[in-house]
C-alpha cells in the first residue's frame, strides 16, 4: 500500500512510515513501536479526512475563494477517491 503522507510533513512531525506502524501495531518489539504507530495511524486517518473535506469544501466554495491546501494535497485527494472507486468495484465484482 502506498504512504499518502508526504516525506517532508514525515520527517518535519518526526512519523514513522506507513510500513513501520503497520509493523508496530501488529507485531510491536517495543511499548515505543506501538506508541509510534498509533501515532502515525491517526495522524494518517485524520489527514486524509481532512483532504477530503477540503476537496467537498472546493466544490462547494465560490470560484477564486482562498484555502489552506496546496496542490499536491488537492491531487492526493482525487487520487485517494480514484483508488477508493476502484477497490469498491473490485469488492462487488464477485456480487
Amino acid at each position: 500500500m502506498e504512504d499518502y503522507v508526504p516525506e517532508h510533513v514525515k520527517e518535519r512531525l518526526e512519523l514513522v512510515s506507513w510500513g513501520k506502524a503497520i509493523q508496530g501495531i501488529h507485531h510491536p518489539k517495543t511499548i515505543r513501536e506501538i506508541t509510534d504507530a498509533r501515532r502515525r495511524l491517526a495522524f494518517e486517518e485524520l489527514y486524509l479526512y481532512q483532504l477530503q473535506v477540503r476537496e467537498w469544501t472546493r466544490h462547494a466554495a465560490p470560484c477564486g475563494s482562498t484555502t489552506l491546501f496546496d496542490q499536491e494535497s488537492v491531487s492526493l485527494s482525487r487520487k485517494i477517491e480514484r483508488e477508493k472507486g476502484r477497490e469498491n468495484r473490485g469488492t462487488h465484482a464477485g456480487n
